[in-house]
């Protein structure tokens, strides 16, 4: 009988437990502004040489996520966010003979994190910090004088570990409607395991494991997958969140 009793408790407190969490869903959009930059290839400019340098988590970035509430200052925060980067973006170009070197690349990542958060009337400032698991596409595409066809590079990894974190804001605007700000940082750098090089002029594709090179057309060019994509950032968020 003692032991129904004690089950029957047990049962009672952890309902409380669950039902006294509050629950959160919420949707942001805002931009990242980089924190570092790769050399991703030159250009003469008055017989001088430049380098080109890529930017590649700068963009628009949407988000979506839901906030489990542990007590007044603690939350479990899960984030999916999406960057979506630039399509086909130019970085050396000769109008005369018609070659071009251009990329793409976006990232769609998936964040829990601790969100610590301190009430002042109807504002709430917080804090939050997790891990990010990432899911990075880059394609650059290469055309030249000396070749008749394009040559496409598609790196991949399964995904790439990173860090966030983050401070801002809450309002509580109405009811259960909350509107929030926040500025985010990324610390993420992309290491590919293959490339998938593609020839349209010999209408090739081939597959390289990481650290393997391949010459193309019995020429001396040559492309290694010994290099890293710096896609670190600061995030600035405007969104807001419904209390259910």
């Amino acid at each position: 009988m003692k032991l129904f009793y004690y089950l029957i408790s047990t049962f009672f407190i952890f309902s409380n437990f669950i039902y006294s969490q509050t629950h959160q869903v919420y949707g942001s959009f805002g931009y990242n502004f980089p924190t570092a930059t790769a050399v991703i290839g030159s250009k003469v400019v008055n017989e001088s040489l430049g380098l080109n340098l890529s930017t590649f988590s700068e963009g628009l970035v949407f988000q979506g996520g839901y906030l489990l509430g542990i007590n007044n200052n603690f939350s479990l925060d899960l984030n999916i966010n999406y960057l979506s980067g630039v399509k086909e973006e130019v970085y050396t170009s000769d109008n005369t003979n018609g070659d071009y070197f251009k990329y793409s690349n976006s990232n769609i990542s998936i964040s829990p994190s601790l969100n610590v958060k301190f009430s002042v009337g109807k504002f709430s400032p917080y804090t939050k910090f997790g891990v990010s698991f990432n899911f990075i596409d880059i394609k650059k595409n290469i055309k030249t004088s000396v070749r008749i066809g394009e040559r496409q590079y598609e790196y991949k990894n399964d995904f790439t570990f990173g860090f966030v974190a983050g401070i801002g804001l809450n309002y509580d605007f109405y009811s259960n409607f909350i509107v929030f700000t926040e500025c985010q940082l990324n610390s993420i750098t992309f290491y590919p395991d293959e490339v998938r090089y593609t020839d349209t002029e010999t209408n090739t594709t081939v597959t390289l494991s990481a650290k393997e090179k391949i010459n193309t057309n019995n020429s001396n060019e040559s492309i290694t997958l010994v290099e890293d994509f710096p896609f670190s950032s600061i995030g600035v968020i405007i969104g807001f969140r419904i209390v259910l």
